[in-house]
């Protein structure tokens, strides 16, 4: 987890949970494998993990592997 670089303090995006429309400057921005996510805060960050985890495991069950980077 990281945050933004240089932005333009007009900038807004809005959180990938809540859809609550954050500076870019304040949002927590997770990199995702092809895509990045933004968060208002760690909640909404926690919430996002704790989704992808349960998706990950429910995958696991129907006995679907994880995707790998070169794969």
């Amino acid at each position: 987890m990281s945050t933004p670089k240089s932005t333009n303090s007009d900038t807004r995006v809005n959180c990938d949970i809540c859809a609550k429309l954050v500076p870019a400057s304040e949002a927590t921005v997770a990199e995702a494998v092809d895509y990045f996510v933004h968060f208002c805060g760690l909640e909404c960050y926690d919430l996002w993990q704790k989704k992808i985890r349960q998706d990950q495991a429910k995958l696991a069950k129907q006995g679907h592997q994880p995707k790998t980077k070169g794969a």
